[in-house]
């Protein structure tokens, strides 16, 4: 077992659980390679970003950071969910992790690891895409000085940090649910059809659901929800919390989902 990990388990529960489980979701070649992902991804917008501000037209520089965060999300972001969830429910009980994580915490031992990994994941994802997007609305906000769109690029900021909040909270469930135990097909095929099959049928949902819900059919069209009613000139609360219940029902759901597939692991070694 790596030494980073061997430490964290050494600390106090309380105080170590998300930086054991961070850990573990950046460890391996491919997290490594989605954090370089990120980081072009977060080059190029910030380098657009500095060529529009050239324009003498007016570049729409407001948007550059809900652009930069949607393509951090579903590139880099998904790359690491992928990547860090696939089997880890199986590798960490085979690796001796989960039972050193359970001589730690006692009687919290499952609840207590569960966090740990889908505290960690949320982490790193917050961090990455977080990160990138602070990073491109500052450069935004200094370009647009001149265009008197500096209060338009902060808000925008804001809301499109509060998508990254909004992804890694619901997304590090369910990768965690769908992909922690299962075979890489099985666990693919589940994110296809939980994640990006709604998406396709999302015209369809907004057919047959009342006008305000139809929007957040998918967990792709949620969060846009969850942005948009952040953004300047379209603040709308009630639309916020809409799409925040629904992004909290479904992270809940997959929690519950997890903790089950974790029993179900249990139960194969007995």
């Amino acid at each position: 077992m790596p030494a980073p990990i061997r430490n964290y388990l050494g600390q106090k529960p309380d105080r170590s659980l998300v930086a054991l489980g961070t850990v573990l979701a950046l460890g391996g070649t491919v997290p490594r390679l989605a954090l370089g992902v990120a980081g072009v991804t977060t080059l190029t917008a910030v380098v657009l970003t500095l060529v529009l501000a050239r324009l003498e037209s007016h570049p729409p520089l407001e948007l550059m950071a809900s652009l930069t965060a949607s393509a951090l999300a579903w590139g880099a972001g998904v790359l690491l969910s992928f990547a860090s969830a696939l089997q880890a429910l199986r590798r960490d009980r085979d690796e001796g992790i989960r039972q050193l994580a359970g001589a730690r915490t006692g009687e919290r031992a499952t609840a207590s690891y569960l966090w740990a990994r889908v505290a960690g994941l949320a982490a790193a994802l917050f961090a990455m895409i977080g990160g990138g997007v602070a990073l491109a609305g500052l450069v935004a906000m200094l370009a647009a000085r001149h265009a008197g769109l500096v209060f338009q690029c902060a808000q925008s900021t804001v809301a499109s940090l509060v998508y990254a909040a909004g992804f890694a909270v619901t997304m590090a469930p369910i990768a965690m649910a769908v992909l922690g135990a299962r075979s890489r097909a099985g666990g693919y095929f589940g994110v296809l059809v939980l994640v990006f099959l709604p998406e396709l049928l999302l015209e369809w949902s907004r057919k047959i659901l009342p006008e305000p819900w139809g929007e957040l059919a998918s967990l792709p069209s949620a969060l846009a929800s969850l942005r948009g009613a952040l953004m300047p000139e379209h603040v709308d609360a009630l639309r916020f919390v809409r799409a925040a219940v629904v992004l909290g029902i479904a992270a809940a759901i997959a929690l519950g989902w997890l903790a089950y597939q974790l029993s179900r692991l249990d139960e194969e070694r007995r």
